[in-house]
């Protein structure tokens, strides 16, 4: 259970509230609606109809253990996000082409072992893997990308031209 799950059943339990009044006093009527929400907040942080202040505000926990359960949250949530994560590409298409258009040729499943090549080779790999990728789909016109992204790891994702070069970077 997350931090944040046992902050919320430990502030519930102390204040004799069930969850259908924690959904009421986080302003709901369609409870049903009100604990779905909640519990997204809790288990993923995602802040629908911003449920996070609504549930800090309805039980009244200070900012900094509140902050304290969401950040410990999100640590476990990228941990497991991280652990889960496979290097993939994804081509990048003229205006105009839509992802779902591209098909087949808009997603490269790479494997984790491509990590342990020097990043020289990796690199080399990735961007033979996009070409290979595109010659497959060359006789359609439309599936011609102008470049590619590198989701190299979790946290880092590298953008490529046409031609192999890295243009850009995102965290």
């Amino acid at each position: 259970m997350s931090t944040l799950k046992n902050l919320i059943n430990r502030e519930l339990k102390k204040q004799n509230l069930s969850r259908f009044e924690l959904a009421q006093k986080t302003g709901y009527t369609n409870i049903d609606k009100g604990l779905r929400v909640i519990e997204l907040f809790c288990s993923r942080l995602i802040d629908k109809n911003h449920i996070k202040q609504r549930l800090k505000n309805a039980l009244n926990i200070p900012d900094d253990i509140f902050n304290h359960a969401v950040n410990e949250t999100q640590k476990r949530l990228d941990r497991e996000a991280e652990r889960h994560f496979r290097p993939y590409i994804t081509a990048t298409f003229s205006e105009g082409t839509s992802p779902g258009r591209a098909g087949n040729f808009s997603v490269i499943r790479l494997s984790p072992e491509i990590q342990s090549l020097s990043y020289e080779q990796e690199i080399q790999h990735v961007f033979e893997r996009y070409k290979k990728q595109q010659a497959k789909y060359s006789n359609l016109k439309f599936m011609i990308g102008n470049g590619f992204k590198y989701y190299r790891n979790y946290k880092e994702t590298l953008i490529f031209n046409d031609e192999g070069k890295i243009t850009g970077r995102e965290k």
